[in-house]
Order: C-alpha cells, then structure tokens, then sequence
C-alpha cells in the first residue's frame, strides 16, 4: 500500500518561473491544496531576479520551501528559471527535517524505504521502493557518459515498480523539470512549457 502523496505546483518569484513539489503521508493531505494556493505567491524574501551565484539561488529556493511547507510536508522539491540577466537556475530537493541515513553522498534514506538521490546540477529524486531498488536506480542514474531524459528515468522507474516519486531538473531551458507520482495522480510541470501530463 502507498502511503505517501506527492503534488506539484506552479508559481512565480518576482516574475521567474519557479515550480514545487511535496511529499507527504496520504492522511495529511487534507488542506495542503489550499495552504499552497494561499502561500505560494506570498513570498517577500530577497527579490530573485539580483541574485547571480548559482549556489545563493539554490539556497533562496531552500529558504523558500522551508517558509513554504507547514510540518506535515516531510519532503519536498523546487526549481526556478531566473533568465533576467542572463540564464540562472537552480533546483533543490530534500528531506525538511528528521532523522536521515546517508549511505553517501549522493544516496540518503530519509524515510523508512524512502530514499532521496541527489546530484549536483541535477537530477534530484525521491523515491518509495526497497534498498535494492533504489540502488539500481542509481546506478542507472549513473551509468558513464549518459544523461537520461524524464521520460526515461519515468519509464525505469515503471520497471523498478516504483510508484512513488519526485523528480526535479534544474529551471534551465526546456530541461526545467519538476514531476511527481503516487499511483493516484502523475503529472510534470516544465517551467518553459504549459504543464503536461504524463
């Protein structure tokens, strides 16, 4: 049985396309549609679009989710596109507190079989499955020289029969990707296209 429930939403910061993504148990997301409706917009931090450092972008996101998700969120995902000023993007995923079990670097279980596969300049992804799954998600992650699209990693995960999951893209051109599934729903926001369904 599923247990999780991921949902994805769109919204602007100071103009530059930026998008979601949550995680939560399936009880507690009752009233987490409104709560984003409400907040997502409602951000007064730093305006984005003066921020030029990739790393400060990706910490504004973080910032950002953090102010975002009330509690019940217990993981979550972003990416924006700041084209102003030349192309800057960034793109963040991750557990929003608790106790993790890092296997290293790029492999943490945050959530009994829940495990958060994470690279810099991207692809992060969260996932539900066994160990054994997610390794082998990583390893095709990983494969030498091969950089997979959505749809690929989407279609893998199909065969891993991984049901759950969140994956992010940094917001850089057509490549800006946030999707998510949970055996209810699965949808894709791409920050330079209309929102797609799978």
């Amino acid at each position: 049985m599923n247990d999780y429930r991921v949902r994805l939403y769109r919204t602007c910061l100071y103009q530059m396309p930026a998008a979601v993504g949550i995680w939560c148990r399936a009880g507690d997301l009752e009233g987490l549609d409104e709560h984003f409706r409400r907040k997502l917009t409602a951000y007064r931090g730093k305006d984005v679009r003066c921020i030029t450092d990739p790393v400060s972008l990706d910490q504004y996101l973080a910032d950002y989710v953090t102010w975002l998700c009330p509690v019940s969120v217990v993981a979550a995902a972003a990416n924006i596109a700041a084209w102003h000023n030349g192309p800057r993007t960034g793109g963040i995923i991750g557990s929003l507190g608790g106790e993790v079990h890092a296997i290293d670097e790029h492999m943490v279980e945050i959530l009994p079989q829940v495990w958060c596969l994470s690279y810099s300049g991207g692809p992060g992804l969260l996932l539900q499955g066994s160990r054994q799954a997610a390794w082998k998600v990583r390893e095709f992650l990983e494969y030498p020289g091969k950089q997979y699209t959505c749809d690929e990693i989407r279609a893998y995960l199909k065969q891993q029969k991984v049901v759950t999951y969140l994956y992010v893209t940094d917001g850089s051109g057509g490549e800006g990707i946030l999707a998510g599934g949970d055996g209810q729903k699965e949808e894709r926001i791409c920050l330079s296209n209309n929102n797609k369904l799978f």
